[in-house]
């Protein structure tokens, strides 16, 4: 007995339904396969280790950092530092008094400031306006046109007048700022020179505070936060980091492109020295006083990394696609092992192995 289908419809609706849901179900799978393949890329996970390696490195360099303090030096300067408020909070009077006629001076600076910059506006103008009328008045040669011009030169001079006096001003009120800032510090040098002195003794530490705070990891919400998916165009930490070589082109078959390395996406540290002893990728550039550093002749923002290695600095995927070379057999299995490896395919430069690293020098 065949079954019926429902009045119009050639096939069984409710076999179609299921057969719809599966392949509807197996899209979404697809769709969320095809977004993490996009986003995991594996680039960045060897930055997320190098941030992670660069916060134990400022933790170490701040226990040396602590270690280096001289506490007898700190605490003696610390009393000076009281020694210090308490001759400063005796001169309370005189500082309040200098610190008001500071403030006047700023305020009367600021105003003349925006008078000076409405004097110059009007010379702006008018000098055109004149300009245009003493040359309408010399084509028509009407009286009513030169009176217009001599009007127009007669304001022009004034607000001249105006500009050059104003500037004037500026400068005396700038003079008067000056002296006004110089006797506040001479009331308050004692406490001036003892916090200058305690910090320069914890100044390596405040900086490796510092840089330690700005240096967020994944166990950071708001790196988190900032790497998620979709959002994290916005102010990522995790990037694709690149320099441009426009004097150096890759010829990419028929076309000619200007250089693109972005070789320390990976290689984080290549141009920061204390990372020495790190294994490769997170390894410092050697002799950085040559090559790489940034203040070396030859610094990573305009050399780059391929011009002397080789290599396709522009690809970042994996470790494959930028074609390194092995250094022996030996490395080519441990690499094949590791990473996949296999001999790069329509690849015009692939990249040096290590034992001819300085080739490209040349």
């Amino acid at each position: 007995m065949t079954k019926k289908h429902e009045p119009g419809m050639a096939y069984d609706m409710k076999k179609l339904n299921k057969v719809f849901a599966f392949l509807s179900f197996l899209l979404l799978i697809t769709v969320i396969w095809m977004f993490l393949e996009d986003y995991m890329r594996p680039w960045k996970a060897v930055q997320i280790k190098g941030q992670a390696i660069k916060k134990e490195k400022l933790r170490k360099d701040l226990i040396e950092a602590e270690k280096k303090i001289d506490r007898k030096k700190l605490a003696q300067l610390e009393k000076d530092l009281k020694a210090a408020n308490e001759i400063v909070s005796k001169r309370k009077k005189d500082i309040e008094k200098t610190e008001k006629k500071l403030a006047e001076v700023k305020n009367r600076f600021k105003v003349q400031t925006m008078v000076n910059g409405d004097f110059n506006a009007n010379v702006a103008a008018t000098t055109f306006n004149y300009e245009v009328a003493e040359a309408h008045a010399k084509e028509t040669g009407s009286l009513a046109d030169k009176k217009k011009a001599a009007r127009l030169l007669a304001k022009l001079t004034k607000y001249k007048a105006g500009f050059a006096n104003s500037r004037d001003q500026i400068k005396a009120i700038g003079s008067e700022e000056k002296k006004a800032k110089k006797m506040l510090a001479a009331l308050k040098q004692e406490v001036s020179k003892s916090k200058s002195a305690i910090e320069k003794i914890l100044q390596t530490k405040k900086l490796l505070q510092l840089a330690e705070k700005k240096t967020d990891t994944i166990t950071n919400p708001i790196w988190l936060l900032r790497n998620a998916p979709i959002i994290d165009w916005l102010d990522p930490t995790i990037k694709i980091k690149q320099v441009h070589l426009p004097n150096v082109s890759d010829d990419l078959y028929f076309q000619k492109v200007p250089k693109v390395d972005r070789c320390h996406t990976c290689h984080v540290f290549i141009d920061k020295p204390g990372y020495e002893k790190q294994p490769q990728p997170f390894k410092t550039h050697p002799r950085l006083h040559l090559m790489v550093g940034k203040d070396s002749p030859h610094p990573l923002k305009t050399t780059g990394c391929t011009t002397c290695h080789g290599g396709q600095g522009h690809r970042v995927l994996d470790f494959q696609s930028i074609s390194h070379t092995p250094n022996s057999p030996e490395q080519a299995k441990e690499w094949a092992k590791k990473y996949n490896w296999h001999p790069p395919h329509k690849v015009p430069q692939p990249m040096f192995p290590k034992r001819h690293f300085e080739a490209g020098c040349v």
